[in-house]
């Protein structure tokens, strides 16, 4: 069986410095912009960049070497195509992993504008604002957290925030105690994010010390918004995570009310 390592995590997380030291084969999307483009920062041919890196990861998957895909790979739809090509590989078993790099905010920042090559801080705003935790729902077998641990605690990030009061009383108002803590995280970037709060706040939540399951739910709590979006994703995600999302998102949309 070969392995798909996959990393997921925006720029200065540690993700190719972590890909680097595995002594393993590394496809990269940041060299292969540079074959292509002549410069990694260039973001034209995007599809020519991506399939060219599905195509050699698959090239060593079919033989029998385990490699390592190299980006970013933020939301589910960022990893969708790398994993159905792997998946659909014939008569080869693939064991895919995926490697989650997590770091408090301020140090991205910090770390970004120390590298030869930074990069603007409203692309990786960007970036943050469509992250989704991998889950096993996705055809991934294993999800291994890389976590640079926040200073500040889940609750001084609460006080922080200015949507608390509705955080609050969403936890309250939601019928599952279980999903209590999810609902009190789920806009702690809600007045620091210029857009997708809802990415942004998982990964602050996570950085502070929070759950991977709750961080998921944090990540698609505004899905339910747009049924026809919910609707296809409905078909890969398992009903009992169905199920939660429904019941964190109505108790945030009621503590607004």
């Amino acid at each position: 069986m070969s392995t798909l390592y996959i990393t997921v995590g925006p720029p200065a997380s540690g993700k190719s410095f972590w890909a680097q030291s595995r002594n393993l084969p590394v496809v990269s999307t940041d060299a292969i912009r540079r074959e292509i483009n002549g410069n990694e920062s260039d973001q034209s041919n995007n599809e020519k960049v991506f399939s060219t890196a599905r195509e050699r990861v698959c090239a060593f998957l079919v033989n029998g070497q385990d490699v390592i895909y190299d980006a970013t790979n933020m939301g589910y739809r960022n990893r969708k195509a790398i994993i159905a090509e792997a998946r659909k590989l014939r008569n080869i078993s693939v064991n895919i992993v995926a490697h989650v790099f997590v770091v408090p905010i301020d140090i991205l920042y910090e770390r970004n504008m120390t590298r030869e090559r930074s990069v603007p801080i409203d692309v990786i705003d960007n970036m943050l604002s469509h992250f989704q935790p991998p889950c096993e729902w996705e055809k991934i077998d294993k999800v291994v957290y890389h976590i640079t641990k926040d200073e500040r605690t889940l609750s001084e990030l609460l006080a922080l925030s200015k949507e608390k009061t509705a955080n609050v009383r969403a936890s309250e108002l939601c019928v599952k105690r279980s999903l209590a803590e999810a609902c009190l995280y789920l806009d702690v970037a809600f007045e620091t994010a210029k857009k997708g709060h809802a990415g942004h706040s998982a990964y602050i939540y996570l950085a502070a010390g929070g759950t991977p399951e709750n961080a998921a739910l944090i990540a698609y709590h505004e899905l339910p918004d747009d049924m026809d979006a919910y609707d296809k994703m409905r078909k890969v995600m398992p009903i009992d995570f169905t199920y939660d999302l429904d019941l964190v998102h109505e108790a945030d949309v009621r503590s607004h009310i």
